[in-house]
């Protein structure tokens, strides 16, 4: 696929974000879903420091990334990533090719750098190896064990070219 157009949500966003589909199961697929339902609500209350990044290809919502302030002023949250279901996989052909999930975690990246934050944290289902291995191979090492079923990774951001 083509590289997708990436932008920030807007209010009139919302039915589109809350119709979004990254699956039903496993379980922490079906958390995941609800998380975007609720961001798709809070769009229109703007909370300070949400950031839902849509990443469009062919008029189509293919991948979303929720961002929020995180447990402190310099570290962001990436609260999901999710791929549209039968992107799944995706690679986009540019030079050089990448994975789908590996541009959005990329571009989020990028996002919450250029918005000053110098660290970035994620909660990942320890089952989901996918997500373990896409965040754990662009640099988040574990931080804390949060309950019997999650860990929190964390990792630096590149400010360097934030601006």
């Amino acid at each position: 696929m083509a590289a997708p157009t990436v932008r920030l949500a807007q209010p009139a966003d919302a039915s589109t974000v809350a119709a979004f589909r990254c699956g039903r199961t496993p379980w922490y697929v079906e958390e995941a879903a609800k998380v975007i339902s609720k961001s798709a609500v809070l769009l229109d209350a703007a909370p300070s420091g949400l950031r839902v990044l849509l990443f469009e290809h062919a008029d189509e919502l293919v991948a979303i990334s929720v961002l929020q302030r995180g447990p402190t002023a310099r570290t962001a949250d990436l609260v999901v990533l999710a791929i549209r279901t039968r992107l799944r996989g995706a690679w986009i052909e540019q030079t050089p090719e990448r994975p789908l999930c590996v541009a959005v975690l990329e571009e989020t990246a990028q996002l919450a750098a250029r918005e000053g934050y110098e660290r970035i944290v994620a909660m990942a289902a320890d089952q989901n190896e996918k997500s373990v291995r896409l965040i754990t191979r662009a640099g988040f090492v574990p931080v804390k064990r949060l309950d019997g079923d999650y860990t929190l990774y964390q990792a630096l951001l590149d400010t360097t070219n934030a601006g």
